[in-house]
């Protein structure tokens, strides 16, 4: 038998590749970020039980389906901000159209996330031309 110079590339591990349930399930949120879903309503929508796709993101995603709606609409509320006239809009209704409610949660989720103030990205997003 003649050694391959692909024998290690084929035999290495591979990640897992993400269930067809669970990739639904993103492309779902990711299609109705915009609309108050919950676990149980995501679920229905990909024909699995809730505790069934609360188990795929946890083992495939290191996530609940919640926490990936979650930083679906802090990039959505991201990108508004970052192209958006602060003379126009606020950060509290844009974080109110992607459901975030609570300003004082909605502003440390976001800081923790991308490292500075929502209003800050508001204002350095018209100062750069968008």
């Amino acid at each position: 038998m003649q050694p391959s110079n692909y024998l290690e590339r084929l035999t290495a591990p591979r990640p897992a590749a993400l269930p067809k349930v669970v990739r639904r399930a993103m492309e779902f949120i990711e299609g109705h970020a915009h609309l108050p879903l919950t676990t149980s309503g995501i679920a229905g929508a990909v024909a699995v039980s809730s505790r069934s796709l609360q188990e795929g993101f946890r083992a495939h995603c290191g996530l609940t389906p919640m926490a990936y709606l979650r930083q679906v609409r802090l990039a959505r509320v991201h990108d508004e901000l970052r192209t958006a006239d602060p003379a126009r809009t606020t950060v509290t209704t844009v974080a109110a159209r992607w459901g975030f409610l609570h300003q004082g949660r909605f502003a440390a989720q976001y800081r923790e996330r991308y490292g500075l103030p929502p209003s800050e990205t508001l204002r350095r997003g018209s100062a750069s031309g968008g």
